[in-house]
């Protein structure tokens, strides 16, 4: 038992990751509420057609009144519901008001059975689109190079997913259903008769218990014969392999023999399958036969000594046959659940061992923030198909300053892009082969990133007016609603000069350092706890080096900041530079060291 209570807390933890959409549970359970309503007033028409085929007589009538006009009788909501067909508002008998309304009814039953099953599909598949994301993410985070050349990870996250998916299925459209008609049913039948009711209750209980220990022991034969079945299978076929060499000694009759009595248990064996299988499948067939047959047998002796009358006995006892049937149907959900808790939650262990997993009080997942980013031997190649960064490591610790100095333009371009795409995938702000990094997808995740020479987008040609309104004070709420629909490191322009503005390091414009401190705007809106930045390299202290400074003291503390290149101020308050040359880390270490140390240093630094 505490094992089960195990893997249930584990799946628990999973399904309460949720998107907060609770209107759709209301829903359900709304549909539900009218699906069994539908259920019931179908079965009750069905009764009545009887009554009019056998009897030619009006079932809810006593010496001609309408057993309405009794305010006690237990069964007033049918009642009430018979007397507005017959006699209230319809026009025709009630003979065809019950044909116009049990396929009317039917039909609704079944639409009704259909939103409701399509939107807990759509509710279930929606919150696995959480988890997926979430896991996707985590695990993109923790090793770019497993994700991109090992499918195990991904594969155990898949499998993790679909078996959630089926868990999440089986609780959202059909026991939390389930719960809700148990509910009802019972909630009516208390209302309708207390004493007929438990009494069928009761009677029907009974039935499914024992089909159940039936079912479990044929289940049981059923399990001991496969085994059995397995081994002569074994057997038979070894017999076989030895009839070629049996020949060599004259002894194929007694093999012959041994073959066909093997033959014979083999075919023995196959029945008693078939025959477990067929009485297990059919156990409940013969199980609502006889439920039907003892509420027959007792309404026609209840009726008989006046115990009770029809429309109390049809009432009690479909009610309590369907209250049977869904607790029923509500073990074996269970049931089912349980055989799938197993390999779900050894993965979800699993995993939770790799990412170490925690969880709120309110029960959502919280993954960790890593402090460590490893990038291994990932290859950015541009459209020359010429390596601009080969097997590189890093290591960026959170709430540091990273500078990177001898990168060439093109090199500081293709770096922006793997940092971004390892640092702030949370944003979509890098696109591989047309996907973005948000909604990574297994069977799209590319083996390298092609880098596409052509610049970045910056913004629309909507903020032009803001632009041309920039003075030395700028407005900082309005660049902050401007910062809203901006991409720094965004999409890649197949063609230039689709955009009149665009952001160049090399221009120490106005513009371009507007749009430098745009990108900073914008990762303070979004609260980003990475920003790497490309800053404008040549730039006039008198005018803007206050400025971006100001800025720097304001917005950037507490964050990580990746620097591609800069200034002598900025390589300064670094706390790790890396040195390129041809391509290749030659080097690392403070500002202050690298001058000492590499003398071609402050030559290559603002390249």
């Amino acid at each position: 038992m505490p094992d089960i209570i195990d893997h249930e807390l584990y799946f628990f933890k999973l399904i309460n990751y949720r998107s907060g959409d609770r209107w759709l549970r209301y829903i359900t359970f709304l549909l539900s509420f009218l699906k069994y309503a539908a259920i019931l007033f179908v079965l009750f028409l069905c009764w009545c057609t009887c009554f009019f085929l056998f009897s030619e007589a009006i079932p809810f009538s006593k010496d001609g009144t309408i057993l309405t006009t009794e305010p006690k009788t237990s069964s007033a909501i049918v009642n009430h519901f018979w007397d507005w067909i017959s006699l209230h508002g319809w026009g025709p008998n009630p003979q065809v008001a019950i044909s116009i309304l049990i396929p009317s009814l039917s039909f609704s039953f079944l639409l009704i059975r259909l939103l409701e099953q399509s939107i807990c599909y759509y509710g279930a598949e929606k919150q696995l689109s959480l988890i997926r994301k979430v896991f996707y993410q985590n695990e993109f985070l923790k090793s770019q190079q497993s994700l991109l050349n090992n499918s195990n990870p991904i594969f155990d996250v898949d499998k993790l997913i679909a078996n959630t998916g089926e868990l999440l299925l089986i609780y959202t459209s059909k026991i939390q259903p389930t719960i809700i008609a148990i509910i009802v049913f019972t909630t009516a039948g208390l209302i309708a008769n207390t004493a007929l009711y438990l009494v069928f209750s009761g009677l029907f209980f009974l039935i499914l218990a024992i089909q159940a220990i039936l079912a479990l022991k044929f289940r049981t034969l059923l399990q001991e014969q496969e085994t059995s079945f397995r081994v002569e299978s074994t057997l038979f076929l070894k017999l076989y392999n030895a009839m070629s060499f049996s020949k060599a000694f004259g002894l194929s009759h007694i093999w012959l023999e041994k073959l066909s009595l093997a033959s014979y248990n083999h075919l023995k064996t196959k029945l008693k399958i078939n025959f477990f299988f067929n009485l297990e499948q059919y156990l409940g067939y013969f199980c609502f036969i006889l439920c039907l047959g003892i509420f027959l047998l007792l309404s026609e002796i209840f009726i008989s000594f006046k115990i009770a009358n029809a429309p109390d006995l049809f009432v009690s006892g479909t009610i309590a046959f369907l209250t049977a049937f869904y607790s029923k149907f509500l073990i074996d959900c269970k049931t089912t659940m349980i055989e799938n808790y197993s390999s779900t939650t050894d993965l979800f262990k699993k995993l939770e061992d790799k990412s170490g997993f925690s969880q709120n009080d309110n029960g959502s997942l919280i993954f960790p923030v890593f402090k460590t980013i490893h990038l291994d031997s990932i290859s950015i190649n541009n459209n020359l198909n010429d390596t601009l960064i080969k097997d590189l490591t890093l290591n960026i610790e959170k709430n540091s300053r990273i500078g990177f100095a001898g990168l060439q333009k093109e090199q500081r371009t293709a770096m922006g892009l793997l940092l971004s795409c390892s640092l702030t995938p949370d944003m979509g702000e890098l696109r591989f082969d047309n996907t973005n990094a948000r909604s990574l997808n297994i069977n799209l995740i590319p083996k390298e990133i092609t880098f596409v020479s052509e610049r970045f987008e910056i913004m629309p040609d909507s903020f032009k007016n803001i632009i041309c309104n920039y003075t030395q004070t700028p407005d900082w709420p309005r660049m902050l609603d401007a910062a809203k629909n901006t991409n720094i490191h965004a999409k890649l322009l197949a063609h230039p000069n689709c955009y009149e503005l665009f952001y160049d390091p090399d221009n120490n414009s106005f513009d371009s350092v507007f749009q430098y401190l745009l990108g900073i705007t914008r990762s303070v809106y979004l609260g980003a706890k990475t920003l790497i930045l490309e800053e404008p390299i040549i730039i006039d202290p008198t005018q803007n080096q206050d400025l971006i400074n100001s800025v720097y003291e304001k917005t950037l503390t507490g964050k990580t900041i990746v620097f591609l290149g800069g200034c002598e101020a900025t390589l300064s308050s670094c706390d790790k530079i890396y040195l390129f040359e041809n391509k290749r880390v030659i080097a690392s270490g403070t500002h202050k060291a690298l001058s000492q140390d590499y003398p071609g240093y402050h030559l290559v630094k603002n390249q």
